[in-house]
């Protein structure tokens, strides 16, 4: 298709296939939350008493989408239909209990463990199947686990929840959060290629500092990045943070705002240094955003390397060659070292050739603004 279909367009074809080939069918997830919302989305799930792979197959030829099994074993599938960037996702999942409502109550948060019968998705007011109270955290701005053993069944809903919370502008329930600190080391039981879709996801969202500084206080950061700990016993240089962590997760609040404004946002810091940007680069504005705004190979932008290169752009003073914290904010040569770190650590999360190569060289070269000035 030449054109990103609407969801809801998707929905209206794809819920007659469904519904021909199965007794029950169910929407779920986030596409009843968002419709409960008023917000769009691009993630539609569907459920079946069984067949889903065989259905997902079907649509696909359909719509003209991919088609992928993501779990054989648990009868799951997705077809991505649209380009990059614009792409919706239909995703296709077996009864995973002996009913809908015992289904809902195995997913991660309430606001997620909700469905409607995909016949009534047209309805204005759709009866919502909502075992766990889902409506109730939605009205109320919650984010809630449905059980204590929910990180357990999949630590990946771990960094879930804080990229949630930032999408959806909610607070992280009390006790979900004593989980989250709870099942934190589970986390390295994730694959790396799902840490990194949900990390990058996060440095996407606005508030990427927020989210950055709650993954730290979850007890979360550590084991995405867990060269940044020792940030923590590195002074800061400047800019009023207690320590080189701090100033760092600022960088990445900073670097945020700079792209917002190449891509046509108000500058949001301090006038004086959005008058020195205008001065310094509006007039290449649009083309920078333009540029920033390209897809590398791997199929995330440039501007989602930045970010993760403004979050590793310290890694290198918080080890000496001994690989110890230093103890003072100067440290010759880091930026050479952290340049190293920094593509050690996007191989390991799974980032393509030149993705890492990217965040190398802007880690490496992250001195250079500061010392032609000079």
């Amino acid at each position: 298709m030449s054109e990103a279909p609407q969801p809801e367009e998707l929905v209206a074809r794809v819920v007659p296939v469904v519904v021909a080939r199965s007794r029950r069918a169910w929407l779920v997830g986030g596409w009843v939350r968002d419709r409960l919302l008023g917000r769009e989305t691009r993630d539609i799930d569907f459920v079946v008493p069984t067949g889903a792979i065989a259905i997902a197959r079907q649509v696909a030829d359909l719509l003209g989408g991919a088609f992928v099994v993501l779990d054989d074993a648990r009868d799951t599938a997705r077809v991505v239909v649209g380009p990059p960037g614009a792409a919706t996702y239909l995703d296709f999942a077996g009864l995973r209990a002996a009913s809908i409502e015992a289904d809902l109550l195995g997913r991660d948060f309430t606001v997620n463990a909700m469905a409607v019968d995909a016949t009534a998705h047209q309805e204005p007011q759709p009866r919502v199947i909502d075992p766990a109270g889902g409506q109730r955290d939605l009205a109320q701005g919650v984010l809630r686990a449905v059980s204590p053993e929910a990180f357990r069944e999949d630590p990946l809903r771990l960094l879930r929840a804080v990229r949630l919370r930032a999408a959806l502008g909610f607070e992280i329930e009390s006790e979900t959060a004593l989980w989250i600190r709870r099942d934190a080391e589970l986390l390295d039981a994730v694959s790396r290629e799902r840490v990194r879709d949900e990390l990058v996801q996060i440095l996407s969202l606005p508030g990427a500092e927020g989210s950055l500084r709650e993954l730290d206080g979850l007890g979360l950061l550590d084991q995405v990045v867990p060269e940044l700990g020792a940030l923590r016993q590195v002074e800061a240089s400047a800019g009023g943070a207690v320590n080189a962590l701090g100033q760092t997760l600022r960088c990445v609040g900073i670097t945020q705002a700079l792209i917002a404004w190449l891509q046509g946002q108000k500058w949001e810091l301090p006038a004086a240094a959005g008058q020195a940007l205008e001065a310094a680069v509006g007039g290449y504005r649009s083309r920078l955003a333009e540029y920033l705004g390209g897809l590398l190979p791997g199929g995330r932008t440039r501007a989602t390397m930045l970010m993760l290169a403004a979050l590793l752009h310290r890694v290198g003073k918080g080890a000496t060659e001994q690989g110890r914290a230093a103890a003072s904010g100067r440290l010759l040569g880091h930026d050479v070292l952290g340049a190293s770190m920094a593509a050690t650590i996007a191989r390991r999360l799974c980032f393509s050739s030149a993705e890492t190569v990217r965040v190398r060289l802007a880690v490496r070269s992250y001195l250079r603004p500061r010392q032609m000035a000079h």
